[in-house]
């Protein structure tokens, strides 16, 4: 298998000389599986390849193979002269490392386990309890917060019974000073969800959750971060629908700028979210809560061609995924990261980065067109009419009508 990668016959005895020779033709083949050109295979083979030379010359087995080992392995090559002392390289010695103690591990070539920061018993129950009670999804809890978490039980103890205001307040305002005050707001929101759990179940003090401070922030202070519908139109055909990239982007980009998809949305879209027959299409939202709305000509258009002619015949139920291997499903920063390129080929200058300025500009053109903000609130999926009032802000007509004139003469 890893002459379909190479064709001069010496590469292929430098790839099979070393400690992974004997293996690696299942990896070839794990990658040609996985979609890798024929170019990017090479590129990691023969990394792989370098880190078994290495290996032999440390007079390590593969099988004790770990990141400690691959990180000497690429701090030794940056360091040879002339083996370059680039980013990319780096990265390039480090993706071959991981690759292979990834596949090593799953065919128990590598002995070794990746190291796993043990979670505690606390958090976990404390994550079983959001998702029955509270829905919130893995991703959130494991990527907002159970490393604040962690970090919050490492400085004031495992016991709840033994948590003083004083000590909460404190970590929250030396972590907040030291990492910026959105961090300090994601911080105090995971501790005060905390601290609700514990006094629910009788494990601390009630009225610790008052003892977590509240960040200063006035609501509807700030406006919706928008564009115009030239804008947004002008973005959504800077896809080329002649290739397979263009006709992903495409069909992502029509679900946030007509049917006001947030970016999480979009990738967790799945085949059995979209019934051609009665022509609709199923969000899955914030707190699992599932929404079905009409699937209108353009995005069902954009879809069918993206499906019918650019997707892999993955075995995975995603609607989207990546283009370039291994290929799988995207996250919401993949998909954030086609709206950024989108709006950069159309030459337009997002008021903020992301995904969500799309869904900002539904809101806006269909306050501008005259529809309520009830009827708004129920498109962008709003459990509270509450979140959708700040799009009243952004009625230039409504706003001249109530407001104050100046009571000062202006020379």
């Amino acid at each position: 298998m890893v002459e379909n990668y190479f064709e001069r016959p010496h590469a292929v005895r430098h790839c099979r000389s070393a400690c992974t020779g004997p293996h690696i033709d299942d990896l070839a083949a794990v990658l040609s599986a996985e979609g890798y050109s024929r170019s990017a295979g090479r590129s990691l083979l023969r990394g792989v390849a370098k880190l078994g030379h290495w290996l032999d010359a440390q007079n390590v087995v593969i099988a004790h193979l770990d990141e400690a080992l691959v990180k000497r392995f690429v701090d030794d090559q940056m360091s040879r002269p002339g083996g370059g002392r680039s980013n990319s390289l780096r990265r390039q010695f480090w993706a071959c490392g991981r690759r292979l103690l990834t596949w090593g591990r799953e065919r128990d070539v590598v002995s070794t386990t990746a190291p796993q920061r043990p979670v505690a018993g606390l958090i976990c129950d404390f994550e079983a309890w959001m998702q029955s009670h509270r829905g919130s999804s893995e991703k959130t809890l494991q990527g907002c917060y159970r490393l604040p978490l962690q970090r919050f039980l490492d400085a004031v103890g495992q016991e709840p019974l033994s948590f003083d205001a004083s000590g909460i307040r404190r970590f929250i305002l030396t972590e907040s000073q030291r990492a910026g005050r959105g961090y300090g707001k994601t911080l105090a929101t995971a501790i005060r969800m905390l601290l609700r759990y514990l006094a629910i179940h009788g494990l601390c003090r009630p009225e610790l959750v008052d003892a977590v401070p509240k960040f200063a922030c006035w609501k509807l202070a700030a406006l919706p971060a928008f564009l115009s519908r030239e804008a947004v139109d002008r973005i959504v055909a800077a896809c080329d629908p002649a290739t397979v990239s263009g006709r992903r982007d495409r069909a992502m980009l029509v679900l946030m700028a007509r049917l006001a998809f947030r970016a999480g949305e979009v990738a967790e879209l799945r085949f059995a979210d979209l019934n051609w027959t009665e022509a609709t299409i199923t969000v899955s939202g914030k707190s699992r809560r599932s929404v079905r709305m009409p699937l209108v000509q353009e995005v069902g258009d954009a879809l069918l061609l993206w499906l019918s002619d650019g997707r892999s015949d993955l075995e995975d139920d995603h609607v989207f995924l990546r283009l370039y291997a291994p290929h799988g499903p995207l996250d919401r920063t993949g998909v954030s990261s086609v709206v950024l390129r989108a709006a950069k080929r159309a030459d337009v200058s997002l008021p903020r980065a992301g995904a969500h300025v799309l869904r900002h500009s539904v809101a806006t053109e269909l306050l501008n067109d005259g529809m309520s903000l009830p009827g708004i609130g129920a498109i962008l999926r709003h459990r509270n009419l509450d979140t959708t009032t700040i799009y009243a802000k952004v009625d230039r007509t409504l706003l001249e009508s109530v407001a104050r004139p100046w009571p000062l003469e202006v020379s």
